[in-house]
């Protein structure tokens, strides 16, 4: 976790928690989530994966307890593992319920919202369930520097 001097330097260098949309808490929980996924504690998983129930399966590729990164799923708590998006893992490392974390999500807007749902490509509307570990912690740094994840640079376009 990111010590609360961290927290301001980064804030010193782009914008201050307030007006990234987050608390102090939860930038620090946003930055904890960067730092898990780019350490794959957090891992991507395919979507077709998240919904099977197979604990042999899901022991193989995550372990006992995965903690697994799609953008398609707020928070989805499986018996074997729970499954969300940057703003799941966010709200979740901040200590808040599943039903506020949703409520968290859905109401982001600006940039907040622009991190939470990564368009497809060319899509006005569908989520791009495909980004990569690499991707979300490109486009959480871009977050935090400028307030804007700007996923065309962070997906490399």
């Amino acid at each position: 976790m990111y010590a609360e001097n961290e927290i301001c330097a980064v804030q010193r260098r782009g914008p201050s928690a307030s007006e990234l949309g987050l608390t102090t808490k939860q930038l620090a929980a946003m930055l904890e989530v960067r730092e898990l996924l780019a350490s794959n504690v957090i891992r991507h998983v395919d979507p077709v994966d998240v919904n099977r129930d197979e604990r042999s399966f899901l022991a193989r590729t995550f372990g006992e307890t995965p903690q697994r990164f799609n953008m398609n799923y707020t928070i989805q708590h499986k018996g074997c593992g729970t499954v969300a998006c940057i703003g799941g893992w966010t709200a979740l490392r901040a200590g808040m319920s599943r039903r506020a974390g949703d409520k968290f999500v859905k109401l982001a807007d600006g940039g907040l919202r622009e991190l939470f749902y990564p368009l497809v490509p060319g899509s006005n509307n569908k989520v791009d369930q495909n980004v990569t570990n690499e991707q979300a912690v490109r486009a959480i740094d871009n977050f935090v520097a400028t307030g804007k994840p700007d996923w065309n640079s962070a997906r490399g376009y």
